[in-house]
């Protein structure tokens, strides 16, 4: 399969998850930290309903059964709300590609001639991600992180996560840069 026909195969997924009870729940609520667990791909594709972390892995289970090498990152504000957004990449005739299924405004695939356009283009929509509040850049911490074991908890998500390689310094200082750049003109 191309990532075009990926993409079509699961571009209607819905944001969700579901509790200890199989209900599905489209907003994060307070049992979300205690209940949550990572859904199998064979559920997901069932369901078509998942967390962007879920989705991450089912698109990195097809992308690398169809030959692509995958990439993710999470995208952190550890503080306060803990907002977060994770996503896979890959390369596609030299250029570097961000496929999106769980944030509806976003969804697509897109093309970038480096990984850090592809990440300032993440970080210029993040307000998306946190519901329109003030992103505070300065915070944000990104990892690079391998697959994710099925059926993981929350926290397991989180220390996996964080295990991953540290790569906040390579991008958000450079980041604010660009932001105060983009401000002065």
């Amino acid at each position: 399969m191309k990532p075009e026909e990926i993409y079509d195969k699961f571009k209607d997924m819905k944001y969700g998850y579901f509790d200890k009870n199989g209900s599905m729940l489209s907003h994060i609520s307070d049992g979300f930290l205690k209940y949550f667990r990572s859904q199998t791909i064979e559920h997901l594709e069932e369901y078509k309903t998942g967390t962007c972390w879920e989705t991450v892995e089912l698109l990195r289970y097809y992308l690398e059964k169809n030959g692509y090498e995958c990439k993710s990152y999470f995208f952190v504000i550890p503080y306060g709300k803990f907002y977060n957004h994770a996503l896979i990449t890959y390369k596609n005739n030299n250029k570097y590609c961000w496929m999106e299924i769980s944030l509806t405004k976003l969804n697509g695939i897109r093309e970038y001639d480096s990984l850090k356009d592809l990440f300032f283009d993440l970080l210029d929509h993040f307000d998306i991600v946190i519901h329109g509040k003030e992103v505070p850049y300065k915070d944000m911490k990104i990892t690079e992180y391998s697959k994710v074991r099925e059926k993981s908890s929350c926290l397991q998500f989180f220390y996996h996560c964080f295990g991953g390689k540290n790569i906040t310094k390579e991008y958000i200082p450079e980041y604010l840069k660009y932001l105060a750049q983009k401000q002065n003109k």
